[in-house]
């Protein structure tokens, strides 16, 4: 005889309802667990993606220090025409030096030391003809735009040099003619030349014949600071301040910068030992620097990435998180091609 189904008995709901419990805990743990391991994956990609670049940016720039074309070093036979040129942003006889405070005015207070390079940069221009009377005449290669020619723009200063003698000074106008460009360098912009601007003629100092090099040459600062300081949300990142332009973030989550430096105190173009900032002028001088040894503490974006405080070593010392934020250190050692054998 056949009975109807009248629906489900006490037993049978509770028996489906504790299956259903089973299954939707087995699946939200894996996805829990998922979910961890992506936000853990993503933590460390972006990571190691920061602590390159920043690496590739400082080490890009440390190569290049004091770097004036053929001229090896800065200081021999070396001039500015620039007014004012032992201010910080335009002390090109210096290639290295760093400080533990701001050495001149930044828009954010820097929580790491304060990292100073100053070099020739890129691409040079060759000489069209022998300066006469102050007149620099550069190769012409074409216009770029802006008054631009050859690479030179108006107010870039600028390093003339003949790997023998080398003179910083500023375009202040660029004007084309039958020879080349003429690079005029009066006593007017920021900074400015020194009057008389017009140096040049018979003078040897001032005498830059066809086989000489114009380049850009500028200064940059690199540091860690908070963006806002009165933000809580916002994170540290890795600053560059160019010249006398304002600084810009390369880089979010770079908390911190350790620097050390090797110096060639024997003059042979070998690193004799690094030491830290410090004692940079007990041991040695800005111009014995051959190294540089930099240590950048890079973290996650979000806090609560890692399921466990995770421990990092930094400038020495060993450092337990406890956000729970993924951090690395990356460290590397650059040498001064200019400054090595």
């Amino acid at each position: 005889m056949k009975h109807n189904q009248q629906g489900l008995s006490l037993v049978e709901l509770m028996i489906a309802i504790t299956l259903g419990i089973v299954l939707m805990t087995g699946v939200v743990q894996t996805f829990l667990s998922s979910k961890t391991v992506f936000s853990t994956q993503k933590g460390v990609s972006r990571v190691q993606e920061t602590g390159r670049l920043g690496m590739e940016f400082l080490a890009r720039d440390i190569r290049e220090a004091g770097y004036m074309g053929c001229l090896s070093r800065t200081g021999i036979n070396y001039t500015s025409t620039l007014n004012d040129p032992d201010d910080y942003e335009i002390d090109f006889e210096v290639g290295i030096e760093a400080s533990s405070a701001a050495p001149v005015s930044l828009e954010h207070t820097p929580i790491s030391p304060v990292l100073t390079l100053r070099s020739a940069a890129g691409g040079g221009v060759g000489i069209a003809k022998n300066n006469n009377s102050g007149n620099l005449v550069a190769i012409n290669t074409g216009a770029t735009g802006n008054g631009c020619f050859s690479g030179l723009c108006p107010d870039d200063i600028l390093i003339i040099t003949d790997c023998s003698k080398a003179r910083v000074f500023q375009a202040t106008n660029l004007k084309t003619n039958s020879h080349g460009v003429l690079v005029v360098h009066a006593a007017s912009g920021t900074p400015g030349n020194k009057p008389p601007a017009s140096w040049g003629g018979n003078n040897a100092d001032d005498t830059f014949d066809k086989g000489s090099e114009i380049i850009k040459i500028r200064t940059r600062m690199y540091y860690v600071a908070d963006a806002d300081p009165s933000d809580d949300n916002v994170r540290p990142g890795l600053f560059m301040k160019e010249g006398f332009n304002p600084s810009v973030e390369l880089l979010k989550n770079v908390e911190n910068m350790h620097l050390e430096f090797g110096v060639d105190t024997n003059f042979d173009g070998r690193v004799d030992n690094f030491v830290a900032l410090e004692q940079v002028a007990t041991v040695a001088s800005w111009a014995d620097v051959a190294a540089v040894k930099v240590e950048l503490l890079v973290g996650s974006s979000e806090d609560n990435v890692s399921p466990d405080p995770r421990q990092y070593e930094f400038a020495g010392k060993t450092v337990t998180s406890a956000d729970n934020r993924i951090r690395q250190v990356f460290t590397s050692t650059v040498g001064i091609r200019s400054r090595l054998n």
